[in-house]
């Protein structure tokens, strides 16, 4: 019943910013597609309707992700979208939903349907701009580097922002909510199960950037969050302050930089069951990308920060990480080497395998790409990924072997 009033509030929520967004006027929103760029849809008096068929096989080598006996399967995906482009005046509100249909040919315990619905909103009033970016998904793949089961959830993450530019001064303030709800009832430990850990997140996002260059700035970024663990009292509510300096913009010809580092606080509440230490540290997040040519981009990419854990009894995990990624278009066809290593640490110490320590990950991702651009409505893809992690516990090492074949239509 719980979940029902929540989900409710977010609809309500959702609903009252986008009516909102339509009383006003001079902007124009559009949601771009990775697979079909170029993409042009289809005119519909003032609006313009789109629509897309991904279909995708898929060769997983260890699909749970364990450190031996591993299980391999062949996974087929098809994946229909919709979206719809609404011109208002000068304003402008896109929608997309798709939904994703995965089936093992070998584990049909596995087979799920995913679902995914975007809104973006975008209004430029006389010295403002009002900035709404919602994402709705239900799913069960992997969440991120510390997941290994597919665990069944909805997710909503909502950014309402407004911004401004005067003179050599500009500022961005945003409202940032997270919401998460576990949709199966597994055990984390004794006494705490994933329905413990449905959470909902506040952050107001702060930033204020001086232009000294042309074309770059520098920034001072503020961030206050609350972390709220609305089912049950186990897991540890928290709150966070971070700041953060940096530089954004056109630093070099044909080099974009956003660097930005500074320090986190989080303090957690006490909790009888989980970790509950808090956290004080450095952290920072960059993306540097540089144009070698008109079809060369190479962009280099880094991150420390801290995320909640679903680990054992840990509150958080430190992830550092560091990555690359080179793209080269010829023709229609654009080839892509990627790679990253990622380094998590955990608080407090846990035991596997009759083994105690504190847990340390390692992990590494590579990987290329082959995309041909048929034409503007059809593209073929072809990857291949490498995934590694290696564990301060043995039992939690796992390689993985990822071939894809990925076929896109639409328009």
């Amino acid at each position: 019943m719980q979940k029902d009033k929540t989900a409710t509030k977010f609809l309500i929520l959702k609903i009252s910013l986008i009516m909102l967004g339509l009383l006003v006027s001079n902007s124009y929103a559009d949601i771009l597609s990775r697979d079909l760029p170029n993409r042009e849809g289809l005119k519909l008096g003032e609006a313009l309707f789109h629509s897309a068929l991904r279909t995708q096989v898929e060769f997983d080598s260890n699909i749970y992700l364990t450190d031996k006996n591993e299980k391999y399967d062949i996974i087929t995906m098809i994946n229909p979208s919709i979206g719809l482009k609404i011109p208002l005046r000068d304003n402008g509100l896109s929608f997309e939903y798709d939904i994703a249909v995965n089936e093992f040919s070998r584990f049909h315990e596995n087979d799920h349907i995913d679902h995914r619905l975007l809104t973006l909103l975008e209004v430029n009033l006389t010295d403002y701009q009002v900035t709404l970016d919602d994402e709705w998904r239900r799913f069960t793949d992997r969440a991120g580097s510390e997941d290994v089961n597919r665990t069944k959830r909805q997710t909503n993450s909502l950014r309402l922002g407004v911004a401004t530019t005067l003179d050599q001064l500009s500022f961005d303030i945003a409202y940032l909510n997270f919401w998460q709800d576990y949709l199966v009832n597994k055990t984390i430990i004794n006494g705490l199960d994933y329905n413990d850990k449905d959470s909902l997140t506040h952050v107001l996002d702060i930033e204020a950037a001086y232009r000294f260059m042309p074309k770059t700035s520098a920034l001072w970024e503020n961030k206050v969050g609350f972390i709220d663990y609305y089912h049950s009292s186990l897991p540890p509510d928290s709150y966070f302050i971070e700041s953060l300096l940096g530089v954004k913009g056109e630093w070099l010809a044909k080099t974009t930089v956003d660097l930005r580092g500074g320090v986190k606080f989080q303090d957690y509440e006490t909790s009888t069951v989980l970790s509950d230490e808090n956290y004080l540290n450095f952290v920072a997040k960059g993306v540097l990308e540089h144009s070698l040519s008109d079809d060369d981009t190479v962009k280099l990419k880094a991150e420390r920060n801290t995320y909640e854990s679903t680990y054992s009894n840990m509150n958080y995990y430190e992830a550092n990480m560091i990555g690359f990624d080179y793209k080269h278009k010829f023709y229609k066809v654009t080839a892509e080497i990627f790679g990253q290593a990622q380094q998590n640490r955990y608080p407090d110490e846990s035991t596997e395998d009759g083994e105690t320590a504190k847990r340390k990950d390692k992990l590494y991702n590579v990987g290329g790409a082959l995309r041909y651009d048929v034409r503007n409505r059809v593209s073929l893809e072809a990857k291949y990924e490498y995934k590694k992690r290696d564990s301060r516990f043995k039992t939690l090492d796992y390689i993985e072997h990822l071939t894809t074949l990925r076929c896109t239509i639409g328009f």
